[in-house]
This record gives C-alpha cells, structure tokens and sequence, in this order.
C-alpha cells in the first residue's frame, strides 16, 4: 500500500512555496551521465523523461530543456493539482499515478527521477517498473536532501541561528513521533545503503545548494512537512502552539516582532544516486 503523506491542498500550496528545488549542478550530473552512454537526438534532447513523486513540479520544471515530453506523476491529487497550476509548458504533463504503475508503454522512457521520496516507496515494485520503462541505456537518478539546513560552527551567525530553529523544529516532531520512521533515517543516511537498480551506478553527495528565505518562508517550509502535518491532523491547537514556539524563538534572534519579511541565508545538503539500465 503507498503512503499518502500529502494529500491537502494547503499543504500541496506550503510544499510548492517552501521547498528546496535541486541546484543546477545536480540537474547538469543527470544529463552528463545519461548523454554518456544514451546521446541525445540532433537537436540536443531525448524523447521522453518520467518524474515520479513529482510533487508540485520543482523537479520536472527544471528538466524541460531536455525532453521532448515530461511526465510528472504523483499519488497525491492535491499535488498534482498544484503542479498543474503552475505548468505553463506546452511538453510538460501532470497525472495522478503510484510510482509502481506508470501509464507508459515499455523501453519509452530515457530518464525516470525520483526527488526527496524514494524512500516512501515499495521499492521491488516501483524498480520493476524502472527496469519496464527505461530504453537500453536509459537513466534512473534519485536524490534528495537533509530536511534541515546545514548547521555551521558559526555560533553567532544570525542565519546560523535561524537554521537551527528549523533543525529544532525537525527534532521535536521526531521527539514526538510524527516523523515516519525508518523512511526518516533512510533519507538522512544519503541512502547509504540503497540497492541501486542496475549494475553501473554514480554516487554524488554534499551537493550544496544555497537559498535566501524570509521569515516567513522558513516558517512555510516547516509547515510543507509531512510531520508537522501529521500533528495538524491529530492535534490542531498543538500544531499551532508549535509553530507559535518557533515564531518565538526567530523573534528572539532577531530582536524584533517583524520576523516575516526578513531575509535568511541558509544552505541544503543535496546527494545524488544514478544508475543505467
């Protein structure tokens, strides 16, 4: 059975707002090694290209130079919803689809990716359906990030400071066991001990990716989480004393009650798994 963790169409509105999208340098590794051994046509592009656990499109929008047609996929209606939304190119579709069952015909794919949710997946079953799509040569890229912002050893940087409200943050809900777990660790883990599908594999970690939030963002990114959700559902008033204690300590930090407009500088940690059929 899939796990829907993101299913409101708040949360699918936090989710596009707030979320990290994979820095450039990541997007350029995938094409570098799919051109490595599957070239594109004469006009510098592949026909096909699938994003499954495609969210609100943050993945599939970055990939659009490179494909005749992008499928962005994921089980969540609302997200998808969101996705279509924001979709303003003519290649770019979006459907509700587990990542098991794809509604593609076989070896017509060059590149499935999976960002930040390989991990909520029966994986035997969604690299079946990896190994039914891919051309020969054809490319599965998995990657993702740390939930929260690297912490330096900087102790008195304001934006330091900041990160760690949302490290906090993080902790508290796995405190209270709102975080899925082992899914949790097994992202954390840069997935270590992943099982890649075919035999010739890359592996890239500590991929950085610097982003500029306000207050606020920071405060939407929180609420984009599945955890904070979860709380919502099963406790509303707790949810909002959560966020409120957060608002609290950012207002501390920053000495000031306008918290929301202010910018913060903080840096993701992305890694990066890929492997040719």
């Amino acid at each position: 059975m899939p796990i829907q963790l993101f299913e409101s169409e708040n949360h699918a509105s936090n989710y596009a707002l707030a979320r990290p999208s994979p820095p450039k340098l990541l997007i350029d590794s995938i094409v570098k090694y799919l051109q490595s051994g599957l070239p594109s046509n004469k006009n510098g592009s592949w026909t096909q290209a699938v994003d499954v656990g495609a969210g609100s499109g943050q993945t599939t929008f970055l990939i659009k130079d490179y494909f005749d047609q992008i499928l962005g996929v994921d089980i969540s209606a609302a997200q998808i919803g969101e996705a279509n939304k924001r979709n303003t190119y003519p290649n770019i579709s979006f459907k509700v689809s587990r990542a098991e069952s794809i509604p593609l015909s076989d070896e017509s794919v060059s590149l499935v990716t999976a960002s930040q949710c390989l991990h909520w997946f029966d994986l035997k079953a969604f690299y079946n359906e990896v190994d039914r799509l891919l051309v020969p040569g054809g490319v599965f890229a998995a990657f993702g990030y740390f939930v929260y912002p690297i912490i330096s050893m900087d102790n008195c940087s304001v934006d330091n400071k900041l990160a760690q409200v949302i490290k906090k943050a993080y902790t508290d809900l796995e405190e209270m066991g709102y975080w899925e777990q082992p899914a949790m660790k097994f992202l954390h883990s840069n997935y270590v001990d992943l099982k890649l599908p075919f035999d010739d594999c890359v592996r890239i970690t500590g991929i950085k990716c610097p982003v500029t939030y306000s207050g606020q963002k920071c405060l939407d990114y929180i609420k984009s989480w599945s955890a904070y959700n979860s709380l919502v559902k099963s406790n509303p008033e707790k949810a909002k004393l959560f966020i409120d204690e957060a608002v609290g300590r950012m207002k501390n930090i920053l000495n000031c009650e306008d918290i929301y407009s202010i910018q913060i500088n903080l840096t993701f940690e992305f890694f990066l798994l890929m492997s040719r059929k």
